[in-house]
């Protein structure tokens, strides 16, 4: 097991409940060896999907033993909604709620690029979210730990440079991760085109200009 899936486990393993409420929207708990190690601890998994078929299983088999006492495996029922408002109350009343997400496992990576990966990438996203933790903004730096996830299988001669590379990523992938680069270099451009233009105007002995100060305009070109 990974140290990312050892802390998903840690969090139902400690609950002492007969029953824990999974607000699970990213399917965490349906991961291959999470799944198995849970069922080797005595847990079953019910996905919630409707009233009507959850309450056929859930009651003969669980609530009513665990009613009169009788032994059952504990039970995890798993929400796909995020919500608390969703969860039928007495569920709430008979157990924990656990809410886990791709957010929470890796904080400081896209959270659309990690869905659009895929769970065979998530042990080397998850050491990349260790690196990355606090720099939300470091977007070129995600950008190679995709492309490297993307093309680990081939040789690095195959990759002539991050352009070409890039051109083969997924198309979701690749327009996150285009969108936040040109949303941060347009930032900086125009972050470097107003000092510029303050320092003209401070050579010129002109006053200088707030960043949202806009020209005024009267029926003709603008004022400055």
């Amino acid at each position: 097991m990974t140290e990312w899936q050892d802390r998903v486990l840690a969090r139902f393993c400690r609950s002492d409940t007969p029953l824990v409420v999974a607000l699970d929207p990213d399917g965490i708990l349906l991961e291959e060896q999470i799944f198995q190690a849970l069922r080797a601890d005595r847990f079953d998994l019910l996905t919630y999907t409707d009233p009507i078929t959850f309450r056929h299983a859930y009651e003969p088999g669980y609530r009513a033993p665990q009613d009169n006492s009788e032994e059952t495996p504990r039970l995890i029922v798993r929400f796909t909604d995020t919500r608390r408002e969703s969860v039928p109350y007495d569920l709430l009343q008979r157990g924990e709620c656990i809410r886990i997400t791709l957010a929470d496992l890796f904080p400081g990576l896209d959270y659309r690029t990690v869905q659009a990966l895929g769970s065979r990438h998530y042990n080397a996203l998850y050491e990349a979210a260790q690196t990355l933790r606090g720099d939300i903004a470091a977007c070129r730096r995600q950008a190679s730990i995709v492309i490297r996830l993307q093309f680990r299988p081939f040789a690095r001669s195959e990759i002539r440079s991050a352009n070409s590379a890039m051109n083969s990523v997924p198309r979701i992938v690749r327009s996150t991760i285009t969108e936040r680069i040109s949303d941060s270099s347009r930032r900086r451009r125009a972050r470097l085109s107003f000092s510029r233009a303050s320092k003209a105007r401070l050579t010129a002995g002109l006053p200088m200009r707030n960043a949202s100060e806009r020209p005024r305009t009267v029926c003709g070109p603008a004022l400055q």
